[in-house]
């Protein structure tokens, strides 16, 4: 009798996307600065930016104020497909909030037509973008499809999750998170 190595099995999983959600990377919110008048000021995060499928250009400046979930995916990529609906659920839970969420290609063949087909038939209604150059997803640390990042309303990672994603409970988690850093 053949055996296959535990190895051999651990990165089948992890091609296959059989692998569940990840821990993920909590982020502690950057430290207020105090001008000399008195007055605080939170900084920044990363200055990320994407054109979307509609031609728009989407921008970390554009969207301060809300926060913001980045998910970094690739239209082959059964993982993301099974974070897809998670997503939505979270999104549909906190639009009125104003929470905004992103789908960003790090596939550099995914074209247009590909996320506006995947766009579709996941029924995300929230713009879709190649990340060109993987601009963004070096910002964040990200290395793989299916990673997911949460921003606060300045810009700031809240919580971040590599390979496999989130869960529900733990991305609803995360956005309250990022609402309370306001």
């Amino acid at each position: 009798m053949r055996t296959v190595p535990l190895a051999v099995l651990f990165a089948l999983a992890l091609l296959s996307g059989c692998l569940g959600p990840g821990a993920g990377t909590e982020q502690p919110a950057p430290a207020p600065t105090t001008a000399a008048d008195g007055t605080t000021t939170t900084p920044l995060g990363p200055a990320w930016s994407f054109t979307d499928t509609a031609g728009a250009t989407i921008t970390r400046d554009g969207n301060l104020g809300h926060p913001t979930v980045l998910f970094f995916m690739a239209t082959w990529c059964s993982t993301c497909r099974s974070n897809t609906p998670r997503l939505a659920t979270i999104q549909d839970e906190f639009a009125a909030q104003g929470l905004k969420s992103y789908s960003l290609s790090i596939e550099p063949n995914d074209d247009k037509a590909d996320l506006e087909d995947w766009k579709a038939r996941y029924d995300n209604p929230w713009p879709h973008g190649n990340d060109a150059g993987l601009a963004n997803a070096k910002l964040f640390g990200v290395t793989s499809q299916s990673s997911i990042v949460v921003l606060d309303g300045h810009g700031n990672p809240v919580k971040q999750w590599g390979y496999g994603g989130a869960s529900e409970s733990d991305l609803r988690k995360a956005v309250q998170d990022a609402f309370a850093r306001a």
